[in-house]
């Protein structure tokens, strides 16, 4: 049995189970000495295990110390820092269902949590709204900027057409095909949905770039 008291395994378990249960216990709950499942329990502890009660629990500076009142009238302290199978100790069932009661929100507050606000369905629809007609006054006036410029580089290319139509271009060796295009599909661009311009056509580039190759 002694291979096994050191065995880390065994050790780590200890180490979070006993420190727990002196940090719950309180005086007058009822506990056993030794552990359950622990691959040291005493073997005379399976035909007559020791128990107690608990009367006392004080910080010894580096932990608690368990006073403990057994049944055969004799008194043990036990510190949570223990790893003696003799000592460990574990609540009884009885005395385990008042820890695990403890634990509990007092009866007096059950049921008196706040409640969770109620959600505003209007506040949030008038909000969606409002959001929606903001995003639709900013799509209209993209719109009218789009329109604006492409008015304006009409307006331009026509004078160069008419330019060069009138021969103040004559023996020029550039054409003007962009603004002769712009001027002919102007009517177009401007009733085309906002969504053709989204990086989906690109015909008006394709049109400036035969013009630069010319």
């Amino acid at each position: 049995m002694s291979a096994t008291i050191y065995d880390s395994d065994r050790i780590g378990k200890i180490a979070q189970i006993v420190p727990k249960f002196s940090e719950l216990a309180q005086p007058g709950d009822t506990v056993d000495l030794g552990l359950m499942g622990d691959p040291s329990f005493p073997e005379k502890y399976r035909s007559s295990r020791p128990s107690g009660t608990v009367t006392r629990v004080e910080n010894n500076g580096q932990g608690r110390d368990v006073h403990i009142k057994l049944s055969n009238g004799t008194s043990k302290i036990v510190s949570d820092t223990t790893i003696d199978p003799m000592s460990v100790w574990e609540f009884t069932d009885a005395s385990f269902q008042n820890v695990l009661e403890r634990q509990q929100p007092s009866k007096a507050y059950r049921g008196r949590a706040d409640p969770a606000p109620a959600v505003n369905v209007e506040a949030i629809q008038t909000k969606l709204n409002t959001l929606a007609s903001k995003l639709q006054q900013s799509d209209d006036s993209n719109v009218a900027f789009r329109n604006t410029v492409i008015t304006t580089l009409s307006a331009v290319a026509k004078e160069v057409s008419e330019l060069q139509s009138a021969g103040k271009y004559r023996g020029s060796s550039h054409a003007t095909t962009f603004c002769t295009t712009l001027a002919a599909e102007y009517s177009g661009m401007v009733n085309r949905s906002d969504s053709t311009y989204r990086g989906t056509n690109e015909a008006m580039f394709s049109s400036d770039s035969d013009a630069e190759s010319d």
